[in-house]
């Protein structure tokens, strides 16, 4: 019971938040940043100080679109 509490607690969901989107990170963006990285050499990217890299731009879309794909298919 005291669980209960604690994780409809705002202290707990965000806590749940956070490990969710940990596990969310390591199971499907970590793989992928690692295979970018070793895919993507340093002439297709752009200057190191300009803000939109390809290697950034690919993170972002893997970030987005599967939680985009998910709350469509909810809603």
């Amino acid at each position: 019971m005291k669980l209960r509490k604690f994780l409809l607690s705002p202290f707990g969901k965000t806590l749940l938040l956070l490990m969710g989107l940990a596990l969310y990170y390591l199971v499907f963006i970590y793989p992928l940043n690692s295979i970018t990285s070793k895919l993507l050499y340093p002439e297709t990217q752009t200057a190191p100080g300009t803000i939109l890299s390809i290697k950034n731009a690919v993170l972002v879309f893997l970030y987005i679109f599967p939680l985009l794909g998910r709350l469509l298919y909810q809603a």
